[in-house]
């Protein structure tokens, strides 16, 4: 089972430590995420579930430095992080009124996530119809 952060679309919060810090990130007035970083580009790629709202993330150096940024996070039901893979699988019979007409059918479905796009295809198929989309 994949962790929290990775079934729903977090997003990946970047910057620039001077020296080693710590990375403070709030959502309203709650540190919602803390973590102790090198010198150099940073990525955060774990942070939880999140709502519609800005984030505040603060870089505080070894020296005592601060710096403050604002990254605005927009949750859409079906985007998914960098690398994960969803999919879905379904068989069935289809039965009429009558009950006479008992066609299997197969639905597939099968997302996955890039960096900045989620591309997402499904099928549905029997022996009396086939929709692709």
């Amino acid at each position: 089972m994949l962790p929290r952060y990775k079934r729903d679309y977090t997003p990946v919060v970047r910057g620039i430590a001077e020296s080693n810090s710590t990375v403070n990130i709030y959502q309203g007035d709650y540190l919602i995420y803390t973590k102790d970083v090198p010198v150099g580009n940073f990525a955060i790629t774990d942070l939880p579930y999140l709502s519609n709202n800005q984030l505040i993330v603060e870089i505080i150096g070894e020296n005592g430095q601060v710096k403050r940024f604002n990254y605005t996070v927009t949750q859409i039901p079906m985007l998914l992080t960098e690398d994960t893979n969803r999919y879905e699988i379904s068989v069935g019979k289809y039965r009429s009124v009558d009950n006479k007409n008992l066609n299997t059918f197969v639905y597939g479905e099968y997302g996955h996530g890039f960096e900045e796009l989620t591309l997402m295809g499904a099928i549905t198929a029997s022996s009396l119809y086939y929709a692709m989309s």
